[in-house]
């Protein structure tokens, strides 16, 4: 497959973003096997099917290095409180903050945790991810197991490091975030 007519943000060279106009990207497989301005395109992929991008612009993949993408519940109240001007320790006590995500990541099963983080992982992947960190919650010991399910249904890659123990509020019951009980 050759991309033809795009605008080509190679992030080297003198130009900004090293853009090259009137781009081509020559792709065998799965690979990219050559990058450059249209009139250098090498013989041996002219003659390749040729796709015409219309001047579109075409970057690198983004890597999410850093995404909490098992959890359960949400937190958009909590984004309306902040808008609203509200600090994070009167959220946390109106019931907020990761007190509320952990204990509906603890209640929630692991079959509608998986949906979300599909979810979570698509919308990631058509925003132009080809890599995504998942951070493991120390407080929930089934996600690492449900990441591992997230990854065998992309095809994008996924990987997964533990996140170290935050500072972190108590539940009401006394008991740390960080227990697996």
């Amino acid at each position: 497959m050759l991309l033809t007519n795009a605008t080509l943000a190679t992030l080297t060279g003198p130009e900004r973003y090293g853009l090259i106009e009137n781009g081509a990207v020559a792709i065998e497989g799965e690979r990219i096997v050559w990058v450059g301005k249209a009139e250098a395109i090498p013989a041996d992929y002219k003659a390749q099917e040729a796709r015409d991008l219309e001047g579109r612009l075409v970057t690198p993949a983004l890597i999410d290095c850093h995404t909490h993408i098992v959890f359960g519940g949400h937190r958009a109240r909590e984004f309306e409180m902040r808008l609203e001007g509200a600090s994070y320790e009167a959220i946390a006590r109106a019931g907020g903050g990761i007190v509320s995500t952990v204990g509906a990541t603890r209640t929630a099963d692991e079959a509608t945790l998986l949906a979300s983080a599909l979810k979570r992982a698509d919308a990631l992947i058509a925003e132009g991810a080809t890599t995504i960190e998942v951070k493991l919650s120390p407080y929930r010991s089934k996600s690492k197991r449900l990441t591992e399910s997230v990854t065998r249904r992309t095809v994008y890659m996924l990987s997964s490091s533990r996140s170290g123990r935050s500072r972190l509020p108590l539940l009401s019951s006394g008991t740390s975030l960080h227990s697996t009980s």
